[in-house]
């Protein structure tokens, strides 16, 4: 349910960012990264040494409550500002929260279910967050471009959306989880993937979306459905992966899903046609899946539970802050560079960058196997 209103809040989000004109909607989707990445830039590293030392189910629901409440305020806060930016510093103090929460529901998998579950665990708690993000995301676009709110409540489609201890102990701590990262070969693979998958993440965020939303003038439901596809695509991901992910080297599968993540970036371009995006979207959402259950997986089999809530804060502090500099980094290009060959480019270099790795890791296989190797 948590995941569900997530991801309501999300496309109203962005369909409010869809009310500015069209050469602002790129900047002002960068600028929303900006305020959803920066609570976990900011106190990540810190979260995940109190999550260590909290409750973490009394943790989880203080901050679901929390964000309903700002959740809340977002409409309100637009409507009576008309401004951007005030909305921009609740959905920072919204993230924040999510923060605390995210991370005390990754640290506590493993107390839940038995060490050779937890890789099924992981598949079903994805599973159940594509649903999730499926129901979250396709009517979410359906509700926000709906006539019904304007015409009979007179109200914009988004509002209803959107209603529904000491710093030198703190980075000791937070040291000695670094270390453990860099000593295990896993854990470190797990942490570097993620460079690469927001790499291909900030590519759609800043130039698929406006694509869809305007070039193609499919509006907010346009991204909603498509989004609502891609979230079958990582059930049907987690679903496979629950049921035949124990026959894979882990290591090796995310690889795979990156080389075809690329490539779906690469064709993307010359998709004309609404059928020809869905089929994209489906197929990137079926390999989304493995590489975030795998790094789950490598961090809950490879990380002490003493100092698994560190590794989920820093392994998200990575995911946000490389997501900040990306989408920056990807919408200043595109005022300079063709979309279409932004596509290509970045779908490239994650291919070759994925087969670089995959060498590596063969390489090393062939020559010494680890103690803490899968």
């Amino acid at each position: 349910m948590s995941q569900f209103g997530d991801k309501l809040d999300y496309i109203a989000l962005i369909a409010i960012i869809g009310l500015f004109p069209k050469r602002q909607v790129p900047f002002l989707l960068s600028q929303l990264a900006v305020f959803i990445t920066l609570p976990v830039l900011i106190f990540g590293p810190v979260a995940g040494v109190l999550v260590d030392r909290w409750h973490k189910k009394r943790v989880m629901v203080i901050c679901d409550t929390l964000r309903t409440g700002c959740a809340i305020m977002i409409p309100i806060v637009f409507i009576l500002t008309h401004n951007i930016y005030p909305v921009f510093a609740v959905v920072f103090l919204m993230f924040l929260l999510g923060l605390f929460f995210n991370t005390a529901r990754s640290a506590i998998i493993p107390n839940l279910v038995s060490r050779k579950r937890i890789l099924t665990a992981n598949s079903v708690i994805n599973f159940i967050g594509r649903g999730a993000t499926f129901l979250g995301m396709f009517l979410g676009g359906l509700i926000v471009d709906w006539r019904f709110w304007k015409v009979n409540i007179g109200v914009e489609g988004w509002t209803a959306a959107l209603l529904q201890r000491n710093l030198s102990q703190v980075w000791d701590e937070l040291r000695h989880a670094i270390q453990m990262i860099l000593k295990s070969r896993n854990l470190a693979f797990a942490m570097s993937t993620i460079f690469l998958m927001i790499m291909g993440a900030s590519v759609i965020y800043v130039l698929a979306i406006p694509t869809i939303q305007k070039e193609m003038a499919w509006g907010t439901s346009g991204v909603g459905i498509l989004a609502g596809i891609g979230a079958i695509g990582l059930l049907l991901g987690a679903y496979l992966t629950g049921i035949f992910g124990h026959h894979f080297d882990l290591k090796y599968l995310m690889l795979f899903c990156f080389i075809v993540i690329g490539t779906v970036l690469v064709l993307f371009p010359f998709a004309r046609h609404f059928w020809t995006f869905a089929i994209g979207t489906l197929i990137a959402g079926i390999v989304i899946s493995p590489i975030f259950i795998g790094q789950d997986t490598l961090i809950h089999h490879y990380a002490d539970e003493l100092i698994r809530g560190r590794v989920f804060s820093l392994r998200d502090w990575i995911l946000n802050g490389s997501f900040l500099l990306w989408a920056l980094l990807i919408g200043f290009l595109a005022n300079f560079v063709k979309k279409n060959l932004l596509f290509a480019i970045f779908g490239i270099a994650m291919a070759v960058l994925s087969i670089s790795g995959w060498l590596v890791l063969a390489r090393g296989k062939g020559v010494t196997v680890s103690p803490d190797n899968t």
